[in-house]
């Protein structure tokens, strides 16, 4: 192998004696004979002109820096030719000796393109230097054309069998991570080809980041049209690198493009300068604790001002495809800019406002003539008057988002209201079945184009709504959000669950907003919506009918026919009859967004007004959530539980809180219904559902449907069949401690001296994820440990806190009298977890104390140790409690044993005592008779085996079988005599 090295070394590429190169350059007679210096780097470039050794880079170096600082002395005409030679060169792949020295030269690299970018802004520098030095870095940066496209760079799915979208790539050998997961929808982000992700890292630590954006300011000022679109395209390769764009942003990268921007948008320049901010803008935006602040130069004036006129101007001449094209991208750049606070002001000033609103509200609201967008004015047909090209539909989209963005705060709102906000309910119109009220607004688009913008509109309006809640108002919409929602509106499922959105986000806002919305319709539109789209047309079941199987908006794990375990008892305890019970439409998705709004919609307007309630009581309502809270209950766990969480929510808030209500609600099953979901939800679940069962039991008429409730759950169930509520519930405390390890695996406490914190022995799996697995496989692995123990406390806090508000509601001394004694044991921790709790608290509010050096007064201070001492009692009194506790237990248990083997005893003794005395008439044993049995059978056996050989003889004359009296046949047979011969 090094032999053929070595030949392709030396045939391959050739040695140049940089020494003696370098001695005539600083020779004491030689250094002045500038033309011939010039000449050997020319020589130099010219041997090398398939390309620059990488093991020659720092030599070479020595020999450019050289040349620039001929340069900076004034001798830039010899060297011009000199110095183009090497940028060309530099444009060329560099030629390696062996594979190693890809490697090993990548410092030289960097610092030979930090180098090439000093010479964009360096003084004196030719002009056609830096154009070919743009070129060499440009064409670095992208690997030699190898950057990935956008495509390349989308995460591919896998199947089960591990092959991806693009089979040829993947080796059948290897089949990858999809195998593993088995067809879970698994994706793979595939990496940067490495070459490209090599050079833009080499880029970045070259310092050529900073020098490019100084040559860019030195093209502006020389305002050669060619220079600034090559330094252009050198830093739009560079932003195709996350890191190389936030470089650039942080690097002033916007203050440098304002000059561009105020030339012809025809220009190749203004279509880079666009791209190029895409890029950056979409990089910084998206950085892992990124944000636009970073980005400086984006609200200064002399920028927002260049990029306000530019997008005017692409407005009203832009007519070609790609002037539209560019038009859309720079609506897209303004939005991202406009997401910053500082630019959104800045972009405001400079008019960009104005001209968002007048394109958002053009042709349906007309247009002012101030930025020549009015046709009967102007006598001009503009691009955006009335063509429905996809470039005009999209950017009739992207200057409604503009706009809505620049309002996005108190002192922007003003362009949103008035004409904005009724140019967006004219679109939303003819969803309520009236006709639009302005020309074109439902007519201009086609189909699904008008269907995009009536869903956009609405979501607009909701994002407007909590700065112009009294516009929305004012203008009605509220009352057509309703409309759009209603069973009659020819609205889709997007459109519904935006309209639904928006009446939330206006209840929230405005507190008059519920009773009105309420009395508007907005409670039976909502329940409508939760019910589904069939729920108007009733529909016969038998008894084994799933309930949950006609509920959409989950996946579920019943289908119709299965057994629910409900009789017809049951299901007229649910408060309808069997032939009226509610039907939906089958699930399409895991995630209804239309019920998921209702849901959250009939919360917000039962919290917003409580005359809500009594309309939903009236409307069904009650029996409406009892069945959803029956589907969530035979929910499959692995779908996600937004909507879930959305209908315990808003039982919670529209049930519990009202009387009548909630007594509808328990009586109907309801109470059962949430402690069967307990067994079954997700643990992420449980702390709104213990809640909710906490404010229920608030009133003690609930407490005996608590008590008289019995586990349907299997042997792996939180409890298991048959079990009661107060095991359901500390079984969920039990839940908590075993994440904190508090409890030893007796049920005493591990800490009395801290009850809450546990020890890491103690500690149990959690089932909820497999976040403990992973987290013992990390390499941090005591930080990850450490987070996610801290994590565990926090949930546990919430959970045992619920848990202790249930106990207590129910009364611990009537759970005592008939709860199990490992129940007991566990709900003397309960009864104390007030006073634990505050003593944790005041030990971390002492120890904040400590950390920061300061000293409470004298009677803060005593009150602190006064708690934490009562606390700690407290604890050492539980302890020797749960001791006694035990001891009890332990001491019933071995009495009882006693007892038992003491009866056994006196039963084995009465047995033989009534079998001695009363042989005749006793009752043999199974094992008695089993022997006895057995012995009769070995008897019979013996017998015949031992005389099958002989023969039984009876004298004839000794019986006489004829005749006789029985006095006679006896004395015959007394003689008789049996004589055994043999045979």
């Amino acid at each position: 192998m090094r032999s053929v090295i070595g030949a392709i070394e030396s045939a391959g590429i050739p040695e140049v004696d940089y020494a003696k190169l370098l001695a005539l350059f600083e020779g004491k007679h030689s250094k002045i004979l500038v033309s011939r210096h010039a000449a050997a780097i020319t020589r130099v470039c010219r041997v090398h002109e398939r390309g620059f050794p990488l093991r020659d880079l720092p030599q070479l170096c020595k020999l450019f820096r050289f040349a620039y600082d001929q340069v900076a002395a004034g001798k830039a005409k010899e060297f011009e030719e000199a110095l183009c030679s090497v940028m060309s060169n530099f444009a060329k792949p560099f030629r390696a000796h062996n594979a190693a020295d890809e490697h090993r030269c990548e410092n030289d690299v960097a610092k030979a393109f930090g180098m090439v970018s000093e010479c964009l802004s360096a003084k004196d520098m030719p002009t056609s230097v830096r154009l070919l030095a743009s070129e060499a870095l440009r064409l670095f940066a992208s690997a030699h054309g190898e950057r990935p496209s956008a495509l390349d760079t989308v995460p591919t799915h896998f199947d089960g069998g591990g092959e991806t979208s693009n089979s040829r790539d993947v080796p059948e050998s290897n089949p990858g991570p999809g195998a593993a997961l088995a067809g879970l929808g698994a994706v793979v982000k595939p990496p940067p080809p490495r070459k490209f992700a090599r050079n833009q890292e080499l880029f970045r630590r070259g310092g050529c980041v900073p020098l490019v954006l100084s040559g860019l300011a030195t093209a502006n000022g020389v305002g050669d049209d060619q220079l600034q679109l090559a330094v252009v395209r050198v830093l739009l390769e560079a932003s195709y690198s996350a890191d190389n764009a936030r470089a650039l942003a942080e690097g002033g990268l916007f203050s440098g493009l304002a000059p561009l921007l105020r030339t012809d948008f025809r220009s190749p320049i203004v279509f880079h300068a666009s791209e190029l901010m895409w890029n950056v803008l979409e990089s910084v935006r998206d950085s892992p604790g990124g944000t636009l602040e970073t980005a400086t130069g984006t609200g200064s004036k002399g920028f927002c001002a260049a990029f306000s006129q530019l997008v005017a101007t692409t407005l009203r001449e832009g007519h070609r495809k790609s002037d539209k094209e560019l038009r859309n991208d720079l609506l897209i750049t303004a939005r991202m800019l406009a997401e910053d606070g500082r630019a959104r002001a800045s972009l405001r000033v400079a008019g960009l406002g104005e001209v968002a609103r007048h394109v958002a509200v053009h042709p349906e609201l007309g247009a002012s003539s101030t930025i020549g967008l009015n046709r009967l004015e102007d006598g001009v047909v503009h691009p955006l008057a009335n063509t429905t090209s996809q470039q005009d539909f999209e950017m009739k989209r992207l200057a409604w988002e503009l706009l809505a963005t620049l309002a996005d705060d108190e002192a922007g709102v003003a362009l949103a209201r008035g004409q904005f906000v009724a140019c967006l309910l004219t679109f939303v119109q003819p969803l309520t079945g009236a006709s639009a009220s302005v020309e074109g607004a439902g007519s201009r688009w086609t189909g699904q184009q008008l269907r995009d913008l009536q869903a956009q509109a609405l979501r607009l309006l909701a994002r407007l709504a909590p700065l112009c809640v009294d516009e929305l108002t004012a203008q009605g919409a509220g009352e057509t959000a309703v409309a759009v929602a209603s069973p009659d509106s020819p609205a889709d499922d997007d459109q519904r669950a935006a309209a639904l959105d928006l009446l939330i986000t206006m209840t929230h806002a405005d507190e008059a907003a519920a009773e009105r919305l309420g009395a508007a319709g907005a409670m039976e539109t909502a329940l409508h919506c939760l019910e589904g789209a069939d729920a108007h047309r009733p529909v016969a079941r038998s008894t084994t009918f799933s309930l949950d199987a006609s509920m959409y908006g989950a996946v579920v794990t019943a289908e119709p026919g299965d057994d629910t375990g409900l009789d017809e008892g049951h299901l007229g305890e649910l408060g309808e009859s069997i032939n009226n019970t509610r039907v939906g439409i089958h699930p399409a998705t895991s995630e209804d967004p239309v019920k998921l709004a209702a849901a959250s919609l009939l919360a917000a307007l039962c919290d917003g007004w409580g005359g809500n309630r009594k309309i939903l009581r009236r409307a069904d309502g009650v029996a409406i959530l009892r069945s959803h809270v029956d589907a969530v209950t035979a929910t499959d766990r692995a779908v996600p539980i937004a909507l879930s969480a959305a209908v315990i929510y808003a039982t919670w808030r529209c049930l519990v809180p009202c009387t009548k209500n909630c007594a509808h609600f328990v009586a109907g099953g309801g109470l059962a219904q949430l402690l069967n979901l307990l067994l079954a939800c997700t643990p992420t679940l449980r702390p709104v559902v213990v809640s909710t069962l906490a404010d229920i039991l608030e009133n003690p008429k609930t407490h005996l449907f608590f008590h008289e409730w019995r586990s349907t759950g299997g042997r792996h169930a939180l409890v298991p069949a048959g079990g009661q509520g107060i095991t359901l519930m500390l079984n969920l405390w039990r839940a908590e401690e075993g994440k904190m390890g508090t409890t030893r695996r007796d049920g005493t406490l591990v800490n009395p001296e801290n009850p809450l914190r546990g020890s890491a022995e103690y500690v149990k799996p959690d089932d909820g994820g497999l976040v403990t697995t992973y987290s013992t496989l990390t390499i941090e692995r005591s930080a990850t440990e450490e987070a996610a123990a801290k994590a565990a406390k926090r949930d546990a806090d919430h959970m045992m806190s619920r848990v202790f508000a249930v106990c207590s509601l129910l009364g611990f001394d009537n759970l005592r009298a008939y709860c199990s004694p490992a129940d007991a044991l566990t709900l003397t921790i309960v009864e104390r977890y007030v006073d634990f709790r505050e003593g944790e608290m005041w030990e971390e509010t002492e120890e904040m104390f400590r950390e920061e050096g300061m000293r409470p007064v004298a009677a803060d201070r005593q009150h602190m140790e006064a708690s934490i001492a009562e606390a700690r009692e407290s604890a050492l009194e539980l302890r020797d409690v749960q001791r006694e506790m035990l001891a009890a237990e332990e001491e019933k248990a071995r009495r009882l044993e006693a007892e038992f083997y003491e009866q056994m005893r006196m039963q084995k003794e009465r047995e033989e005592a009534h079998r001695w005395y009363r042989r005749d008439m006793s009752k043999l044993t199974m094992k008695e008779r089993l022997t006895a049995r057995l012995a009769k059978a070995d008897i019979i056996d013996g017998s015949f085996r031992g005389h099958s050989s002989q023969f039984l003889t009876v004298h004839s004359r000794d019986l006489d079988v004829t005749g006789g009296s029985e006095e006679h046949h006896a004395r015959t047979l007394e003689p008789m005599t049996v004589r055994l011969e043999p045979a």
